[in-house]
């Protein structure tokens, strides 16, 4: 892992943040790094408000996702393969879903 200089834990405020791999936006316009604290171990993504901003049309949620809830079994099968995914990277443990919408994960 390489070390990144300008970060800072948003959970301990340690600096000693570590680069794991980057992740491309949604629309392959950018690439972000996903960042480790070798302090107390949070992994986030270097994204910020602006990023996610750009990132969602005003009507976003209304046409992607028309009826989000009511499909609640088929998200809650999709984030079992997604943590899958996860669990290829990192040793099963805990987990904190920020923005999670209506929570299925």
């Amino acid at each position: 892992m390489t070390k990144v200089s300008k970060h800072k834990c948003n959970t301990c405020d340690s600096t000693d943040i570590k680069a794991l791999y980057d992740v491309p936006a949604f629309d392959g316009s950018k690439i972000f790094k996903i960042l480790k604290c070798s302090n107390c171990d949070l992994v986030f993504a270097d994204v910020k408000q602006s990023d996610l901003d750009s990132s969602y049309e005003e009507d976003y949620y209304s046409t992607a996702y028309p009826d989000y809830e009511s499909d609640e079994k088929f998200h809650k099968k999709n984030n079992k393969l997604v943590l899958k995914e996860i669990e290829r990277y990192f040793k099963p443990g805990k987990l904190v879903e920020i923005g999670s919408s209506f929570g299925f994960f």
